[in-house]
């Protein structure tokens, strides 16, 4: 008995470590094919589509080609995530009795999503415990483990989680360069900046704390009495710098070779995206962020929904914290090269990439989920100083006359510290239950007669998801410009229309952001949810998240959260009927 208390405290960190990723990695699993047999979120669905239909070349020729059945012809995302999936489809094939089936490559997609998700955590823990000690890491982990917009990316195969989890190891690998820069460190680095930027090109946001990092080398090479030597000399690191280069950009083209192959395409597709980061009127998608502000919706979405408030405000407590701390330290810090230098190195990543990506006028969340793990680890600071500070208080003289005020302080401080877990809890429920979509095509299918006349809008997931070859279906081309042929053409299928079904806020909410371009339609969403064209509504389906202790229920409606935070697991559907 006593080895067994003896085993258990030395590994005691370990151990709970474990039960993190474990829980971590369950919350992630919960439910991951609550939408069932549908493919609701287009980035997913793209990449599904895209690797299903890729094929191994016959000859080196041919696959030296840009007509190559490998070429993905698709590059907004990097090459590896849908090589990696397409591997697992081919061993899937291979020792299986019959082929993968495309639902099944989506459960294989997701499954490497909650992976590289849980490895992310790992990396978090050993960043909080270089940063501090290992309690902090267990802490970050921990957090990290329950964050709402991590766990809501696992459940879909889209590459920012991959991209997050390259990232975070590359700044880790890159604190590890900045300790000790030898050739082995320097080349695996290398591997995993390749691996970044194949994933997504926006890794190469990673130039930042690698400049940085090898920038303070050379500092540190010419500081007098500070370790490093000759081998923090420019002589001995140019050479590392090369290989890193060399290695890098060799690792990017191996896993996407049609970057290369095909450059042509691919450089046209970058283009494109860099065109969409300064045009919102470029697709009608991006519509919804006309007006936004830059950085500040970010910030919003980050600390209301993503981390949710309670986690952001203790992000916000670290952030301030570590920023005072590193004023009043920094020219010890930096030129004794203790935990300074490493902060400098990690928040030159976190500040450029948000700034760059914070600029854009296409504001998607995920977009700044790379930056979730340093937000995370500002929370367990912050989590931490909120602990310290209420210690403080209740250890303080109690003869003040101040017991009240005293109380009232500790009792806030270890609110925000638990409050988190409690929003983890409620966006749980939205896997609970299934997808609204399958809800409200059941509820079509229960309802609405064969032959009803269904008007729809485009450029937003159709219903009902299945089975509409019973249903007469008509498309309302809401994004098209206002014209006059675009109005009555409206205004005949909304006439001959028994049911219109508005399946997301995608359009309702964007459109009049554009009053000027969409004059009539801005009108046209007025009229019908004012009953103003005889159509009420008659079906409402949410999943908002919510936590109910026995009859009481507290729901936190997320509608104005930005539209792909709620659209691809629980959009609102609404559903209205002819009236009388």
């Amino acid at each position: 008995m006593k080895s067994l208390v003896d085993y258990l405290k030395k590994y005691r960190f370990e151990i709970v470590l474990i039960g993190v990723l474990t829980l971590g990695a369950a919350l992630r699993f919960y439910g991951i094919n609550w939408d069932e047999n549908s493919y609701l979120h287009p980035d997913e669905r793209m990449i599904l589509m895209v690797v299903n239909d890729l094929e191994l070349p016959s000859s080196w020729a041919q696959f030296l080609s840009s007509e190559s059945p490998l070429n993905p012809n698709f590059f907004a995302y990097g090459g590896f995530p849908m090589y990696l999936l397409k591997g697992l489809q081919m061993i899937g094939d291979k020792f299986s009795t019959g082929e993968v089936s495309f639902w099944e490559l989506k459960v294989i997609g997701r499954t490497l999503s909650v992976i590289f998700d849980t490895f992310t955590m790992l990396i978090v823990y050993f960043l909080g415990k270089r940063y501090w000690s290992a309690v902090e890491g267990i802490l970050a982990a921990l957090l990290y483990a329950t964050t709402v917009f991590l766990i809501q990316g696992s459940h879909f195969y889209a590459v920012d989680i991959q991209l997050t989890f390259w990232c975070t190891l590359a700044v880790f690998l890159i604190l590890r360069v900045y300790k000790q820069p030898s050739w082995k460190k320097v080349l695996g680095l290398a591997v995993v900046v390749g691996f970044a930027g194949a994933t997504k090109i926006t890794a190469v946001f990673l130039f930042a704390p690698l400049i940085v990092c090898f920038t303070l080398i050379l500092i540190r090479g010419f500081v007098s009495g500070v370790s490093g030597g000759d081998g923090d000399r420019l002589t001995a690191i140019l050479p590392k710098l090369i290989l890193l280069l060399v290695i890098s950009v060799s690792v990017f083209f191996l896993l996407q070779p049609y970057a290369l192959l095909d450059f042509r395409q691919f450089k046209e597709e970058i283009i494109l995206q860099a065109r969409m980061s300064k045009d919102a009127l470029l697709f009608p998608y991006t519509i919804q962020f006309v007006g936004t502000l830059p950085y500040g919706y970010f910030i919003k979405n980050i600390l209301l929904w993503g981390l949710g408030l309670p986690l952001g405000l203790l992000a916000v407590i670290g952030f301030g914290r570590g920023l005072l701390t590193a004023i009043r330290r920094f020219s010890f810090d930096l030129l004794g090269f203790t935990r300074g230098a490493e902060a400098v190195i990690s928040a030159s990543w976190a500040a450029v990439y948000f700034w760059v990506v914070g600029s854009s006028v296409t504001k998607f969340m995920r977009y700044m989920m790379p930056l979730y793990p340093f937000l995370v680890l500002m929370a367990a600071f912050g989590f931490i100083t909120l602990i310290r500070w209420s210690r403080g208080i209740m250890m303080s003289d109690r003869g003040s006359g101040c017991g009240f005020k005293r109380c009232g302080r500790v009792v806030l401080s270890f609110t925000i510290c638990v409050l988190p877990f409690f929003y983890t809890f409620a966006f749980m429920q939205i896997y609970r239950e299934p997808h609204t979509r399958i809800s409200a095509t059941k509820w079509i299918h229960e309802n609405i007669a064969s032959g009803s006349v269904i008007a729809l809008e485009h450029w937003d997931d159709s219903l009902p998801l299945y089975g509409g070859e019973k249903f007469n279906l008509i498309k309302l081309e809401l994004y098209a410009t206002d014209n006059p042929l675009k109005a009555q053409e409206t205004e005949n299928i909304v006439n001959s229309s028994d049911y219109i079904i508005i399946s997301s806020k995608r359009l309702y909410k964007s459109i009049p952001r554009l009053p000027q371009k969409y004059v009539w339609a801005t009108q046209y969403y007025h009229d019908l949810f004012s009953g103003g064209l005889g159509f009420e509504k008659v079906a409402e389906f949410t999943s908002y998240p919510r936590i109910g202790f026995a009859k009481m229920r507290l729901e936190m409606n997320d509608d104005g959260a930005d539209e792909s935070f709620t659209v691809y697991d629980h959009p609102k559907v609404m559903i209205f009927a002819r009236g009388e």
